[in-house]
């Protein structure tokens, strides 16, 4: 707790600094009421603001970025994960989403090796066709009973994954999930009525991590309202 707090106090003495510090980092919208900005030192891409983010169907606003995004945090707000968003995101091994997300886009994780288990939030509704597709790394994952639709091939070649933990019953799970269209879902086993240790995101950042996130999420917000000044 007490690293926490300095880590936090940390955070909040830099903002002083801020036109500095975060001179040059890249940024822009990726959706209506959305934007992200990433963080090359700590490797991080956050998405902050309200509604829905855009489909991909081909690059990314951070394509560019992509080898190097080891972590990627979607604050409250945000309420869809879009099409293709981090497919590719080879180095991504953390992932931190708020309940306001209530659905994941084809394709969005497909491709992110380093990924080591998903742990979707209680709010996610939809979840589309490859969203987690070549994940290679995932040995298990957490699935909501708020969960209507999964589409299909969603753990397509996720050869790792050994255990799905539904937070519902078994009655629940067959009437969402009877066509088994989960590509390794078939294989897996899986565990009713779980009760989640921890929130959504697949895993949480390091401390060090969460006190930069800090720094961004406010030093953009206080951006955002400046450039809406002018």
């Amino acid at each position: 707790m007490k690293k926490i707090f300095a880590a936090l106090f940390c955070a909040a003495a830099i903002i002083a600094l801020a036109p500095g510090v975060f001179a040059g980092k890249a940024e822009g919208e990726c959706g209506a009421s959305l934007m992200w900005q990433y963080d090359a030192d700590e490797k991080t891409l956050v998405i902050h603001g309200e509604g829905n983010m855009e489909d991909f169907d081909g690059e990314t606003p951070w394509e560019g970025y992509k080898d190097g995004i080891k972590n990627v945090v979607v604050t409250v707000g945000a309420t869809s994960i879009g099409d293709n968003a981090f497919s590719g995101c080879g180095s991504l091994s953390g992932v931190t989403l708020p309940d306001s997300v209530t659905s994941i886009g084809k394709g969005a994780f497909s491709g992110c090796e380093s990924l080591p288990f998903v742990n979707l939030p209680r709010g996610v509704k939809t979840v589309g066709d490859g969203a987690f597709s070549d994940c290679t790394g995932i040995s298990y994952a957490v699935l909501p009973k708020s969960l209507e639709s999964l589409g299909a091939t969603v753990f397509l070649n996720c050869p790792a994954l050994k255990d799905v933990y539904f937070t519902g019953s078994e009655e629940e799970w067959k009437s969402v999930f009877a066509d088994e269209g989960g590509g390794a879902l078939a294989s897996a086993a899986i565990h009713f009525n779980y009760t989640p240790q921890t929130g959504g995101g697949f895993p949480f950042l390091p401390v060090v991590t969460l006190a930069a996130v800090v720094v961004v999420v406010i030093v953009f917000a206080v951006m955002k309202r400046k450039r809406d000044k002018e």
